[in-house]
């Protein structure tokens, strides 16, 4: 299966790429700057925008699946609106380019940050563990 995969020069990134390698998936690396070390085999998509539609879609074009672990990974509190809106409109492209191009596979990955309790305004602590679908809303 030929695999796009955004972040993969991530902490968490290097660590599937190798078990995707490992696996035999043949993999397309999109990068926005240069990966000299790169995993040997894998393609490399250098100067892709993930903010860019287009890109993304052209990127993902001939892939099977996208694993998707790009983005940034926790707001500041001088940075948060910013990285709202960059991570949304990522994975919107993302998403939206997989879907067009048929791709029905997409694993996307999140840090802490996504379940809204992280660097929150009052830093609620949830009512429990594991969260589920039954969690009251914050």
């Amino acid at each position: 299966m030929k695999v796009a995969v955004t972040g993969g020069r991530g902490w968490v990134g290097q660590c599937v790429v190798t078990e995707l390698i490992e696996h035999g998936h043949e993999l397309r690396l999109l990068v926005r700057t240069p990966w000299k070390a790169y995993p040997q085999g894998a393609e490399v998509v250098t100067g892709v925008e993930l903010t860019d539609f287009d890109q993304v879609k052209q990127a993902f074009a001939g892939c099977d699946a996208v694993m998707h672990l790009a983005n940034i990974p926790g707001p500041l509190d001088e940075n948060r609106p910013e990285t709202f809106i960059n991570n949304m409109t990522v994975n919107y492209n993302v998403l939206l380019a997989a879907g067009l191009l048929g791709i029905e596979r997409v694993v996307m990955a999140s840090s802490v940050c996504a379940t809204g309790f992280c660097r929150n305004h009052h830093y609620p602590d949830p009512d429990y563990f594991p969260l589920d679908e039954e969690h009251p809303c914050r």
